[in-house]
């Protein structure tokens, strides 16, 4: 498992960071994007499918992002313990 973010894995120059919407309602802030790599490190990346996923529905709904920690929370978790999680990854 990796844990980047968007700033760093897409080499933003400064003052090109993503804006999101303000958590206070009024206009837009700057804003950090996770990005949570997961998967067997001795398969080649090449060799790997990609899944994405998102926890942005719509700006004020929170059960995205928990939806989305709780998935990768279980998909480490599991991983080596459970063949089928283990197979996935």
């Amino acid at each position: 498992m990796s844990l980047e973010t968007s700033k760093s894995k897409f080499d933003l120059p400064y003052g090109k960071d993503i804006m999101c919407p303000s958590s206070k309602g009024l206009g837009q802030e700057h804003c950090e994007i996770d990005i949570v790599t997961l998967g067997d490190k001795k398969v080649k990346a090449e060799d790997k499918t990609q899944v994405y996923i998102s926890g942005a529905l719509h700006g004020n709904e929170r059960i995205g992002p928990v939806v989305a920690y709780y998935l990768i929370e279980y998909l480490v978790t599991n991983f080596e313990h459970d063949t089928w999680i283990t197979y996935l990854l």
